[in-house]
């Protein structure tokens, strides 16, 4: 967190800190430490967002939310795409939240559905009925 502090403060260009926020970004996914990549992405918006294309970067951070089961959070930042680069990204996350909402909206009549209720009770069932081929 220190090196985001710092960033902002070097004498570098833009380019070279939206780069360096998108490494730190990265890095910290791969190593399984959302806190920093929200961090890092947040701030990289923040700013950053009003002057560059950051399409992919406003998702990454939805993403983040979406996995972590904070939809709000999610639904929010993917809210504020900006320009028409984002188009894509835009439609990728809107589909992301619908099909979110169709699975809470429909869960509770998937549980009342025999087949998707005890799914190892239907594989003993298709392996009596197979037998009888």
């Amino acid at each position: 967190m220190e090196l985001l502090k710092n960033l902002s403060e070097q004498k570098i260009s833009d380019d070279l800190k939206i780069k360096t926020y998108q490494m730190l970004a990265k890095v910290s996914l791969d190593a399984k430490d959302s806190k920093v990549a929200v961090s890092a992405l947040t701030q990289l918006l923040e700013k950053y967002e009003k002057n560059h294309p950051l399409s992919e970067e406003r998702f990454k951070l939805g993403q983040i939310y979406f996995s972590q089961g904070e939809l709000k959070k999610a639904e929010e930042a993917w809210a504020e795409f900006k320009g028409e680069e984002s188009a894509f990204w835009e439609k990728l996350a809107s589909e992301k939240m619908n099909s979110s909402k169709w699975t809470q909206d429909y869960k509770k009549y998937l549980k009342r559905i025999p087949a998707t209720a005890n799914p190892s009770a239907n594989n003993e069932l298709s392996k009596d009925t197979a037998g009888d081929k």
